[in-house]
Order: C-alpha cells, then sequence, then structure tokens
C-alpha cells in the first residue's frame, strides 16, 4: 500500500462513523482500489460496483 492510503487509515478512526459491515447489508465501493482500502480498514471484502462507461460508437466524435 502507498502513502496516501497509510495516512488515511492512521486519520480515520479520528473522524470515521461506526463499520459499515455491522450496519449494512452490503457495502460498494466504486473500483478495486477504494476496494483494497476498505478492506485493509475494516477486514471484510465489499462488493466493487464499477462505474458505468459510455457506449464505444466506432469512431472518433464529430467536432463542434
Amino acid at each position: 500500500m502507498n502513502i496516501y492510503v497509510a495516512v488515511y487509515a492512521r486519520l480515520y478512526p479520528i473522524y470515521a462513523r461506526g463499520n459499515p459491515f455491522e450496519v449494512a447489508e452490503l457495502v460498494l465501493t466504486n473500483s478495486r482500489w477504494t476496494g483494497e482500502v476498505v478492506k485493509a480498514l475494516y477486514g471484510e471484502e465489499p462488493l466493487v460496483l464499477n462505474p458505468p462507461l459510455p457506449p464505444n460508437l466506432g469512431g472518433p466524435r464529430p467536432e463542434s
């Protein structure tokens, strides 16, 4: 893990609410990286739900 995660993990208990895994049926993250941070903080694996991507239209966008 990098230094940003280490600093975040150190400051998190000061400002954080309770463990989301104790009060929610499902914990979602929007990327694998964020999921790894959540797992490092709480010791449980969240579900990663990546944001939707626009469809590939097959060619370059027209200039406006």
